[in-house]
């Protein structure tokens, strides 16, 4: 007879993420720190609901400075059942910023949160290393010529993107830095996975 296990939750807050909110709660933080934070939720909860929804569990849930992260259980063996898990969080901040943009269109709240849902589920598909996007191109293509063959050209529209940005706009040292820490860990992470 099989026994139900009831799993159990790590849930944390870390440091980081206490001092923000206290910020946050104090007013010293920008208005447009909650509507990230809670697309971020958003997305987080799509995951959520299809790891219960497929009983698989996380195995922490923890709250930090740049929103909750979950630590999955490892993968089910089932692509279908993955990929929906990890394509969920973009699916549910789409979701979620098209039900806030029909029901308050003008409130500056809901520009601010349909923004950044719609750039954080467009980020969060991008097949950027630690990202949803990695793991499903992963997912589907692990090992073989369309998965190198889309890394390499996301590598190369990155690496355009960057030289177009430094020489054309306004220099932005966060966007600098950003786009550098991604084009370096995607050539680290192309080279572990060609040559190792």
């Amino acid at each position: 007879m099989k026994k139900n296990i009831q799993p159990t939750y790590d849930f944390k807050i870390s440091f980081t993420a206490g001092f923000f909110g206290m910020l946050f709660l104090a007013g010293y933080c920008e208005s447009q720190l909650f509507p990230v934070l809670l697309a971020c939720l958003v997305h987080e909860t799509g995951h959520l609901f299809f790891m219960l929804f497929f009983e698989r569990p996380p195995r922490a849930i923890t709250f930090y400075a740049g929103g909750i992260a979950l630590k999955k259980s490892p993968l089910i063996n089932s692509v279908t059942k993955d990929f929906i898990i990890l394509f969920a969080g973009a699916l549910f901040n789409f979701i979620s910023a098209i039900l806030v943009y029909k029901i308050a269109p003008n409130l500056a709240f809901a520009n601010d949160f349909v923004g950044s849902s719609v750039v954080l589920g467009i980020f969060n598909l991008l097949p950027i290393g630690y990202f949803d996007g990695e793991k499903i191109l992963s997912l589907l293509f692990e090992n073989s010529k369309i998965y190198k063959f889309i890394k390499i050209i996301f590598l190369v529209i990155f690496l355009l993107a960057f030289a177009y940005i430094l020489i054309y706009i306004k220099f932005s040292v966060s966007l600098f830095l950003v786009l550098l820490f991604i084009i370096s860990s995607e050539i680290a992470l192309f080279a572990q996975k060609t040559f190792v």
